[in-house]
């Protein structure tokens, strides 16, 4: 179970003719043959390749903002983050099943930190929320498919997800209680993996400590 959305335009799950029923690939195979289960259409090809196409130009953003010699001004471009959001939404609408792809998980994770970042780079109040909100519904829109690619035992994914998406709440709404609490969870349930002068748990701390009211 890949994710795919038929290209036969129905909804049926799209798996490779030689998985079991029961295994779960995050990426496709190009030596192998995919075809939905429901109406049986098999002609995958478009769809795949279009996938691969938007993972590069995925691939090649997140690089460009790992790449200490790019300047923030373009890193954190409101052009960037058109593309990203773009990426996503041709991901999420057009070839991949928004509940199940790691291709949706994915090209979400890579828009929703890319927003994350961004806040620190821009200092008008309205872009900042504009960007928060776009975050917050991109993360709503993927949260089936984060959790279905990354929610087990051993990954922490999930749970660093939830922890940012909790933050992005609380820069909209100081105060979101419901938020504040997800915030602590998710750092008590991080100390079973993380020392507590780890840059995550420090970065839960301050939240905590910034949006926590007596």
């Amino acid at each position: 179970l890949i994710g795919l959305k038929c290209a036969g335009s129905c909804n049926g799950r799209v798996r490779s003719s030689s998985s079991g029923l029961l295994s779960i690939e995050h990426t496709w195979d190009e030596n192998k043959q995919y075809h939905c289960e429901a109406c049986g259409y098999s002609n995958f090809e478009d769809s795949l390749k279009a996938i691969t196409k938007l993972m590069t130009r995925i691939e090649t953003i997140e690089a460009d903002l790992k790449d200490d010699s790019v300047h923030d001004s373009i890193k954190y471009s409101k052009s960037m983050g058109q593309d990203l959001k773009q990426l996503f939404d041709f991901m999420s609408k057009s070839y991949c099943h928004p509940q199940t792809s790691w291709y949706v998980a994915c090209s979400s994770d890579v828009f929703v930190h890319w927003c994350a970042n961004a806040l620190n780079h821009i200092s008008d109040e309205d872009e900042q929320l504009n960007i928060c909100h776009q975050a917050l519904s991109v993360l709503e829109k993927s949260r089936n498919a984060t959790k279905f690619c990354y929610d087990y035992e051993g990954d922490l994914t999930w749970l660093i997800k939830r922890g940012m998406e909790a933050k992005l709440r609380l820069f909209v709404n100081p105060v979101d209680f419901d938020a504040i609490r997800l915030v602590q969870g998710v750092r008590r349930d991080l100390m079973h993996y993380y020392p507590s002068t780890d840059e995550i748990i420090s970065s839960l701390d301050e939240t905590i400590r910034a949006y926590s009211y007596s």
